[in-house]
C-alpha cells in the first residue's frame, strides 16, 4: 500500500496543483517521481513532526490542500497537541497518512509502538479515520476524501487481504457485505478482513 501511497499522490498532484505533500525524512525515495512532476508540491521537513504539522496548517489556512506523511507514533502521539490546536480548534483540512501504526514496526522497540492512533484521532468531532486493507482501497478513498476539508487520518498497513470486494461499493463509512451466513456477524476493517473470512471458515 505505500508504494500505491506514492502513486496515488502523483496522480491527484498531476490533475491538482493545491495539493501539498510534506514528509518528515520518510518514504521521500519513493516520492521521487511526484517531487519532479509536481514540482513545488513536495517538501521534506526532517525529523520535526509537530513543525511539520503547523507547516500543514499555514498551508490549508491559505486553501491549499495538505498530505502529512510519516510514522504513526512520531505524528498522531508526538505531534497531538499540534494536530488538536491547528486543526481541530480552527477547523482546518488536513490528510495525515502514517505507517507503522498499531505493532506493524514492533521489532524497532515501544518508540515505534502505536496502538492508540485510531482512537486518539477518531476523538476529534471533524475526523475521518481509513484503514485501507489493499492497495486499490487506499487509491479510492483518498480520491473521495482528499479535498474535504477535515482532519482525515489514513493508516497504511504493512499487511494486505487478498479479498475481491466490489470497487463500486466501496464508499466512506459504509459496511460491504463480504460474506453471507445466518448464525454470527463478523465486522472488521483493513488487512483484518483476512483474518476474518478465515474465522468465517471454522
Amino acid at each position: 500500500i505505500r508504494l500505491e501511497f506514492a502513486n496515488t499522490m502523483l496522480e491527484v498532484g498531476q490533475k491538482n496543483p493545491d495539493l501539498i505533500v510534506l514528509v518528515s525524512d520518510i518514504s521521500h525515495g519513493i516520492l521521487k517521481t511526484f517531487s519532479q512532476k509536481c514540482p513545488g508540491q513536495f517538501y521534506n521537513v526532517g525529523i520535526c513532526e509537530q513543525s511539520v504539522v503547523n507547516m500543514a496548517a499555514g498551508l490549508s489556512k491559505v486553501n491549499l490542500i495538505p498530505v502529512v506523511h510519516t510514522i504513526a507514533p512520531f505524528i498522531v502521539e508526538r505531534s497531538y497537541e499540534q494536530i488538536k490546536l491547528d486543526f481541530g480548534y480552527q477547523r482546518l483540512g488536513v490528510n495525515i497518512i502514517t505507517v507503522g501504526g498499531s505493532f506493524d514496526y514492533s521489532q524497532l522497540g515501544c518508540s515505534h509502538h502505536c496502538y492508540a492512533d485510531v482512537s486518539l484521532m477518531s476523538h476529534f468531532a471533524r475526523s475521518s479515520i481509513f484503514i485501507p486493507g489493499t492497495p486499490k482501497e487506499f487509491n479510492l478513498l483518498f480520491k473521495e476524501n482528499y479535498n474535504n476539508g477535515r482532519i482525515n487520518y489514513f493508516r497504511i498497513s504493512n499487511s494486505t487481504h487478498d479479498i475481491d470486494v466490489d470497487e463500486n461499493a466501496l464508499k466512506s463509512s459504509k459496511g460491504i457485505l463480504v460474506k453471507k451466513g445466518t448464525d454470527v456477524t463478523i465486522v472488521t476493517i483493513g488487512p483484518q478482513l483476512q483474518t476474518a473470512i478465515k474465522a468465517s471458515e471454522k
